[in-house]
């Protein structure tokens, strides 16, 4: 699930995200790559972003295992709030943006994360609802502030741009994809047994 398109801001952190994918939809690059690893695996690419207002338009129910790596803090409410309710096993990727320290993430509850913005915006928020735990990967790494003030202007704003560098991201991806596999075959294990 996603509307967005390839960018030249992309290329250091995406595999996807190359100089001859520039302006193609990032799900269908990600499907054409996922293709070339196994041609016969079933990819379905949705162009669209999740959001509070359109989330009715998926149903999660038919999921075993719903991976959040959004940006918009209300639509990761919105989605932990329905993974929650509907039982569906759920990670939250926490921010990545201005930290230099990938060996710094790890799996947590979100209950118990700190110095992440992110995570205390939607601790404290996911509380007041009565939704006091989240599986989460995230970093207690102090986020950084960008060397030369110039390159917070870079695209034309006034405030800091959050930027990510390529290792980081990636090592929060490869641990966030690890424990969902960890996930899955624990949960396939407690079907087999029970």
């Amino acid at each position: 699930y996603d509307s967005d398109q390839v960018d030249i801001t992309n290329c250091n952190r995406q595999i996807i995200a190359t100089v001859h994918h520039l302006g193609h939809y990032k799900v269908d690059v990600a499907a054409e790559r996922i293709q070339s690893i196994n041609p016969n695996c079933k990819v379905r690419t949705y162009k669209m972003f999740y959001l509070a207002s359109n989330a009715d338009e998926v149903d999660l129910s038919v999921y075993d295992y719903v991976v959040d790596c959004i940006d918009t803090v209300s639509a990761k409410m919105e989605l932990a709030r329905r993974c929650h309710r509907l039982g569906v096993l759920h990670i939250c990727s926490m921010g990545a943006a201005n930290k230099l320290d990938p060996t710094a993430f790890k799996v947590t509850d979100l209950s118990k994360t700190k110095n992440d913005p992110l995570a205390k915006v939607m601790r404290r928020r996911l509380r007041r609802e009565g939704i006091n735990h989240c599986k989460c990967v995230c970093s207690d790494e102090l986020p950084v502030r960008p060397v030369e003030p110039s390159a917070e202007r870079a695209f034309g704003e006034t405030r800091g741009v959050p930027a990510s560098n390529a290792f980081v991201p990636a090592a929060e991806g490869v641990i966030v994809g690890g424990e969902v596999v960890k996930d899955l075959i624990a949960a396939a294990g407690a079907v087999r047994s029970g």
